[in-house]
């Protein structure tokens, strides 16, 4: 029996090669299968068969199925093909290899895709923020309140994320997720915490702090508004 030409990645001058798979001369002839070749290159598939070429990425949506049987294993593909392309022939013994070839692409797919979810949000949350911030400046800088009015725009320009908070942090925490975080992770941690903060009762405390800052600068003034000094709630109302 002529064994499966099959290669692992390996590396030609720094380079990595892509994988391959072919039926035995056996396997090809008892299963009645036609000449074939498979590549996996990166994150898609390459399947000559009979001289002919077709080329498609794998989609977890979609990924190559593999059934073993007794001696031989069949690969049932998608390759934008209209009808599924099925190939057979491929020794048992090597299974388990190429099984494992279309797992790493397809759990480095999902991480991927953790990832950006998890980038696409955190950038929303960004934005928003920095609003927030921009109007915590102003207000200090111009000495003015932030109005009820600009709180209530603020609060509906608060972004709708396409995953809950809880899902948010789970992808925070993910392992996976760590290495391509936009900022330092005690960064967005922060920022995270800020997302859940109590922004009505920040903007209440900021202008509380107005209110008391106000009240030592005017004080002079204050104090001579009237005939006799004004009590706190005066000085308060007329601020």
């Amino acid at each position: 029996m002529v064994a499966l030409a099959v290669s692992r990645y390996t590396s030609v001058n720094g380079t990595m090669m892509p994988q391959e798979w072919a039926p035995s001369i056996w396997g090809r002839l008892l299963t009645g299968s036609q000449r074939w070749r498979l590549r996996l290159v990166n994150e898609s598939l390459e399947l000559e068969v009979n001289g002919q070429l077709h080329r498609a990425a794998i989609d977890e949506s979609s990924p190559p199925r593999v059934h073993r049987g007794l001696f031989w294993t069949d690969l049932t593909l998608q390759l934008g093909l209209p009808s599924l392309a099925r190939v057979d022939g491929l020794p048992k013994v090597r299974t388990q290899e190429i099984e494992d070839a279309f797992s790493t692409v397809l759990a480095a797919q999902q991480r991927r895709k953790r990832q950006e979810t998890f980038n696409k949000a955190f950038a929303q949350i960004q934005v928003w923020l920095a609003e927030v911030d921009q109007w915590l400046g102003w207000a200090k800088d111009k000495r003015r309140w932030i109005t009820h009015e600009q709180q209530q725009a603020l609060l509906r320009r608060r972004p709708s994320l396409s995953i809950s908070e809880d899902a948010l942090w789970k992808l925070f925490r993910d392992p996976d997720v760590r290495p391509g975080l936009p900022k330092s992770a005690e960064s967005v941690e922060k920022c995270l915490q800020a997302w859940q903060a109590d922004w009505p009762a920040a903007w209440a405390g900021a202008n509380e702090q107005h209110m008391l800052q106000e009240l030592v600068a005017c004080k002079d003034l204050l104090d001579r508004v009237e005939s006799k000094p004004l009590t706190l709630d005066e000085r308060r109302r007329d601020i």
